[in-house]
C-alpha cells in the first residue's frame, strides 16, 4: 500500500480526465473498487484496505491478485501522462516523451512490426538528435542503420546513420568522462570548503588538459556544461573571478548557439556570474544579471527568493540600506516566503537583523522606542545557530554585541565580549579567518578603551591595516559571512560612536 496509494494519487493529479476515464475501462470491477476506495480513504496498510474494501485478509491470494493487477495497470498508465508543467524547459518534456516512445518501440520491436516501428522511430530520432539525447540517438541510429543496410537497402541513408552512430559513441564517451570529472570535483568542493585547494587545482588541471582538445569537436550539451563548470571551479578556488565570469559567458553563449532553451542551466550560470561580479565589487553589473534571473522565474518560487536574497546582498554592499530594507519587508510579506529553502530564509533574516540595528542607529528610518529585539527573535527562530561552531556564527555574534553597545546595555556588552573572546580563540583560526579575526579584535578594542574614540582608533589601527591588506576578494570565508564588508561596518560603528559622544560625554 505504501506504493499503490501514492501511485494512484500521482495519476489522478497528472492525468487528463478523459485519459483517466479511458484507463478505468481496462480495470475489473474489483480493481476499480480498490482504486477508488484507496483514493478516498487513503489506506496506509494492506490489512486495512483488504478488510474494509473486500472484507478479507491482506495475505489471501484474491487480494494479492487484485492489488498486483491494479498496480501493473496503473504503472502502464504512466505513459498517458503529458509532462508539460509551467516553467519546465521544453527539452525536459521532450526527454520524457522520448522515453515513453522508447518503451513503445521496444514492445513493437518484439513483435517485429516494422510497419508501425519506422514512422515512430524517424520522428523520435529527429527530436533526440536536436536535444542531444545521445543514449536515445545511439539506440535509434543503430536501428536505422541496420534497417537501411539490410531490410530496405539505401546506401546514403545507411552511411548517414552509421556515421551518426559512430560519432555518438564518441560523444557519449567524452560526455560521460566529463560528467565523472565534474561530479568528482563538485563532491569534494561542495562538501568540504576547506579542501586542499592546491591538490584540487592540480587534479582539475589534469582533467581540463584531457578535455580541452574536444571543446570544439564534441556535439554534446552535457560535455560543454561540465567542461565550462570545471573551468569555473578551477578559477574560483584560485580567486580568479574575472576568469570565472569569462567561462560563465562562454556557457551562456553556447546555450544560445545550440538553439534551444536550457532554462535551469542558464539561470544557474547567470547566478554564478552575478555572485562573482559581487565578489569583484561590480555591483551595477551584478544587478543586471540578477534582473535576468528574475525575468526567468515566477514570483514566490525558491529560485526567485534566492535571487531576491542576492539583490539584498548587492544593496547591502552598495550601502543602499533603505532599498535592502524595502526588499526584506516585501519578502517577509510574500505568501510563499515560508516555503522557501531554510538556508535562504536564514540569510535573509540575518540581513534583517543588521537592518534592525541600523534602525536603532538611525541610519535608516523606522526606529521605534519599544522595538523588539530582532537578534533575540533570530536566535529563537534559528536555534541551530547557537550550536554552530563554524564561521557562519560570526555575523550573529557581532550583531549581538552591536545591539548591546547601541542600547547601552553594559552587562550584555561584557557578556558578549567574553563570549567573543572564547569563540575567537576556539573556532576562528588565523589561517582561514584573517578578516574576521581582524574585525573581532577591532571590536574588542572598543570595550578595552572604554569607548574613547581616539584610543580605539589608535589601538585598532594595526588590525584595520591588516584588514585592508587582506581584501574580501581573497577570502573564501568573507564571501559567506560578510554580507556587509567589515570596512563598511567599522565605519558605521565609529560614526555612530562619534555621534553618540557628541550627545553623551561618556561616548
Amino acid at each position: 500500500m505504501k506504493t499503490l496509494l501514492p501511485l494512484a494519487q500521482f495519476l489522478v493529479q497528472n492525468l487528463k480526465k478523459a485519459d483517466l476515464l479511458w484507463i478505468k475501462n481496462f480495470l475489473t470491477p474489483e480493481e476499480t473498487l480498490l482504486f477508488e476506495k484507496i483514493l478516498v480513504a487513503k489506506y496506509q496498510t494492506d490489512i486495512q484496505a483488504a478488510q474494509e474494501v473486500f472484507n478479507i485478509k491482506s495475505n489471501t491470494p484474491r487480494y494479492q491478485k487484485i492489488k498486483k493487477q491494479l498496480s501493473d495497470k496503473l504503472y502502464n498508465s504512466l505513459l498517458f501522462i503529458t509532462p508539460s508543467v509551467k516553467g519546465v524547459p521544453k527539452e525536459y518534456d521532450e526527454f520524457v516523451e522520448l522515453h515513453k516512445t522508447g518503451a513503445v518501440l521496444n514492445v513493437i520491436g518484439y513483435f517485429s512490426r516494422r510497419d508501425l516501428y519506422m514512422p515512430l522511430i524517424n520522428q523520435s530520432f529527429n527530436i533526440a538528435y536536436k536535444y542531444f539525447f545521445h543514449n536515445e540517438v545511439l539506440f535509434m541510429a543503430n536501428i536505422l542503420r541496420l534497417y537501411y543496410g539490410m531490410t530496405e537497402p539505401n546506401v546514403s541513408k545507411c552511411k548517414y546513420y552509421t556515421q551518426i552512430y559512430a560519432d555518438t559513441i564518441d560523444y557519449l564517451h567524452w560526455e560521460n568522462k566529463s560528467t565523472l570529472y565534474y561530479e568528482s570535483i563538485n563532491l569534494q568542493f561542495g562538501k568540504n570548503k576547506k579542501v586542499n585547494k592546491e591538490m584540487m587545482v592540480i587534479e582539475i588541471e589534469e582533467y581540463l588538459k584531457e578535455l580541452h582538445p574536444f571543446e570544439n569537436k564534441i556535439r554534446s550539451f552535457k560535455f560543454h556544461r561540465n567542461y565550462y563548470n570545471l573551468n569555473m571551479v578551477f578559477h574560483h578556488i584560485q580567486n580568479q573571478y574575472h576568469e570565472v565570469i569569462e567561462y560563465c559567458d562562454k556557457l551562456l553563449d553556447y546555450i544560445e548557439t545550440i538553439g534551444f532553451p536550457s532554462i535551469v542551466i542558464k539561470r544557474n550560470t547567470i547566478r554564478q556570474k552575478a555572485e562573482h561580479l559581487v565578489l569583484l565589487n561590480n555591483f551595477d553589473e551584478a544587478l543586471v544579471e540578477v534582473e535576468k534571473i528574475l525575468s526567468l522565474e515566477t514570483e514566490g518560487t525558491s529560485t526567485w527568493i534566492n535571487a531576491q536574497k542576492m539583490l539584498l546582498l548587492i544593496y547591502m554592499n552598495k550601502r543602499e540600506y533603505l532599498k535592502a530594507d524595502q526588499i526584506t519587508t516585501e519578502l517577509l510579506a510574500n505568501q510563499n516566503y515560508t516555503k522557501a529553502v531554510s538556508a535562504y530564509k536564514r540569510q535573509i533574516a540575518l540581513i534583517g537583523v543588521y537592518l534592525y540595528i541600523f534602525r536603532l542607529m538611525h541610519i535608516i528610518p523606522g526606529y521605534q522606542q519599544d522595538q523588539k529585539s530582532q537578534v533575540k527573535k533570530y536566535m529563537n527562530e534559528y536555534p541551530e545557530f547557537s550550536r554552530d561552531k563554524s564561521s557562519m556564527n560570526i555575523p550573529i555574534i557581532i550583531a549581538q554585541l552591536l545591539e548591546a553597545i547601541v542600547l547601552k546595555r553594559e552587562g550584555e556588552v561584557i557578556d558578549r565580549i567574553d563570549a567573543l573572546k572564547k569563540y575567537s580563540s576556539r573556532y576562528i583560526t588565523k589561517s582561514d579567518s584573517i578578516r574576521s579575526n581582524c574585525f573581532i579584535n577591532m571590536l574588542l578594542e572598543v570595550v578595552r578603551n572604554n569607548y574613547h574614540i581616539v584610543a580605539i582608533e589608535r589601538h585598532a589601527k594595526k588590525y584595520y591595516a591588516k584588514l585592508l591588506a587582506n581584501p574580501k576578494l581573497t577570502s573564501d570565508e568573507a564571501a559567506e559571512v560578510e554580507f556587509i564588508p567589515y570596512e563598511h561596518l567599522w565605519e558605521i560603528i565609529m560614526n555612530f560612536m562619534k555621534h553618540r559622544r557628541n550627545q553623551d560625554n561618556r561616548w
